[in-house]
């Protein structure tokens, strides 16, 4: 009887230490990555921190600040055009522009249907170099598909700043006396929605 007993007993510890008794504690569950250290004394899990995506601005462009220009409706008498395309096209005049395009001549040939588009550019900024110096009486500026602003400096002197101007309007700045110029600095600044301006045309009158 004795050893009946001790023989059932000893199978039952063969077959307790047989057994593949892994978790002693609790069962098993899904590996937590910000857990310090796995069962069995394993080292922690290196888990890759993804940097958040940084939200995108919401900031539109502004023109650099000058002196506010309350806007002219009115064109001197007897003003005319100055034709900045024949001008270069004798060398007496240069245009530039940060668009860096081919469609700056759009810009002075005296039909406001052609533009230049900015490559998502915003300000557009379009310089006119004069050779010889020339007096100039008024500038109009006309842009399309948004509201914009127009900052306009002759040679080092005051920077005057037109804002807003609607949509397809012209901006026209004029000096009564008129203003001897080397050099004539115009940016214009799409005020709404993207950032692609539409630069119909420049004119400058003498």
């Amino acid at each position: 009887m004795n050893s009946r007993l001790i023989a059932l007993s000893l199978a039952s510890l063969v077959a307790f230490t047989a057994c593949d008794y892994e978790w002693k504690d609790e069962p098993p569950t899904v590996a937590n990555p910000n857990a310090e250290r796995q069962e069995g004394g394993s080292a922690p899990q290196q888990v890759t921190k993804q940097e958040p995506e940084k939200p995108k601005s919401d900031a539109r462009p502004v023109l650099p600040a000058g002196t506010a220009y309350a806007g002219s409706s009115k064109i001197p008498e007897k003003a005319k055009r100055i034709e900045i395309l024949n001008l270069v096209a004798t060398n007496d005049a240069t245009i530039s522009s940060n668009t860096q395009g081919n469609d700056l001549e759009n810009v002075f040939d005296g039909a406001d249907d052609s533009l230049l588009r900015s490559p998502e550019i915003n300000p557009v900024d379009v310089t006119v170099d004069f050779k010889t110096p020339k007096k100039i009486r008024a500038i109009r500026v006309r842009s399309t598909y948004s509201d914009f602003a127009v900052a306009v400096q002759i040679d080092n002197g005051e920077r005057l700043i037109l804002d807003p101007v609607p949509d397809g309007d012209w901006a026209l700045m004029v000096w009564p006396q008129g203003v001897t110029a080397k050099r004539l600095f115009v940016q214009t600044l799409r005020r709404s929605r993207d950032n692609f301006v539409h630069l119909n045309e420049i004119e400058v009158l003498e």
